[in-house]
């Protein structure tokens, strides 16, 4: 190529370039390249975009991966203003207090280490709330608004058994006799035993009789069917102003007045509860065997 049709006379060329040396072959001649060695555009004076952002490499934070160029061409993938390479969640948008992960119940506690990310909770729960403040928190709380210490349920007696399914909630008791107790173990509960701390019969109301009634031959039948109705009330303790006046009346009709015989805890509980009653009607009580652990009653002559 003559020097008067060379562009570049003093650096070799090809034709194709009128002469003058394009090192990358980007179209723009070296002298004009800023960035000669490097394949790029003419908008950016011979530089390259290598990830099309319309940030020339040379520029570029991020030159391998597109983004804007408020981050220096660095990607912001979830769009929460932390570039990804400094978001710790980068495809889920989140705060910066977080490093950019998300805190979706606000608690304070990011999703990733948050055990309840869509309820508010605290960092001693992991994260998850404890609306009735017991320590199970509500996700595993059986009675979630109500304090308690039996898998978060009150058990106000603390025989194992929720106060809901307990008969007996303010008295420990066991599962088979539904929480209530039966501290003499005769199958009837304390508060249906009328004689709680002696084992007896459910026919007695929890008490013991330990002979059956036995008929006085000065009596008639209808009178000794009054005793016998008396006997059973006194051991149910279910003995009321009728029935003493009843036994009033056939007391005073007799030659020898009646006397009643009891022994044992429930013969104590019969002289303390109804002595004077019948004191008053003329029936003498005869206390006998304090220490015997059966009880009897019994009316004589």
């Amino acid at each position: 190529i003559q020097n008067s049709e060379d562009k570049c006379p003093d650096n070799a060329g090809p034709k194709e370039t009128q002469g003058c040396p394009d090192a990358d072959n980007d179209g723009i001649f070296d002298n004009l390249d800023a960035c000669p060695n490097a394949k790029g555009l003419i908008r950016f004076n011979g530089c390259p975009d290598t990830d099309g952002d319309n940030i020339p490499d040379s520029e570029d934070d991020c030159p391998q991966k597109a983004g804007p160029e408020e981050f220096g061409g660095c990607p912001d993938s979830d769009g929460d203003g932390l570039i990804d390479s400094e978001d710790a969640c980068p495809e889920v948008a989140g705060p910066k207090l977080f490093k950019g992960c998300p805190d979706t119940d606000g608690d304070g506690i990011p999703d990733k280490e948050d055990a309840c990310k869509d309820a508010k909770g605290s960092l001693a729960n992991g994260g998850c709330p404890d609306a009735d403040g017991d320590g199970f928190v509500d996700n595993i709380d059986e009675c979630p608004t109500e304090k308690g210490t039996l898998k978060g349920c009150p058990d106000t007696d603390s025989d194992g058994i929720k106060d809901s399914e307990d008969t007996c909630p303010t008295f420990k008791g066991t599962l088979a006799n539904k929480g209530c107790p039966d501290t003499d173990g005769d199958n009837v509960l304390d508060y249906l035993d009328k004689c709680p701390d002696l084992a007896g019969s459910f026919k007695w109301s929890g008490c013991v009789l330990n002979s059956n009634f036995e008929p006085l031959d000065s009596l008639t039948s209808e009178s000794n069917l009054l005793l016998k109705d008396l006997v059973d009330r006194y051991i149910s303790k279910d003995i009321d102003n009728a029935k003493l006046m009843q036994l009033k009346t056939l007391n005073a009709s007799l030659i020898r007045p009646l006397k009643l015989k009891v022994s044992g805890k429930l013969g104590s509980e019969i002289r303390m509860n109804y002595g004077l009653s019948l004191t008053e009607i003329g029936i003498e009580i005869i206390q006998t065997d304090q220490d015997v652990s059966e009880s009897k009653i019994k009316f004589e002559q």
